[in-house]
């Protein structure tokens, strides 16, 4: 059973978006650059929400870290 839940773990960080082609993805306290748009990641809050009915490593992964991507330049 555990191995199954470290697999599913591993495969809901992995489905994150992290990166855009505008720059990296920043979380709820990061600081964002002044010059680029961003948008909650409606797929990374996905991500969290299934993450949390496993465990809550990975929403609070995707909290702190991947919360906001940049969608453009303003």
């Amino acid at each position: 059973m555990k191995k199954y839940l470290l697999i599913a773990l591993l495969l809901t960080l992995s489905a994150c978006t992290s990166k855009t082609e505008f720059g990296d993805c920043v979380g709820l306290f990061d600081d964002k650059k002044p010059d680029l748009t961003y948008k909650i990641s409606g797929w990374n809050a996905l991500m969290g929400v299934i993450g949390t009915s496993i465990m809550f490593v990975p929403t609070i992964f995707v909290l702190k870290d991947e919360t906001f991507c940049p969608i453009g330049k303003k």
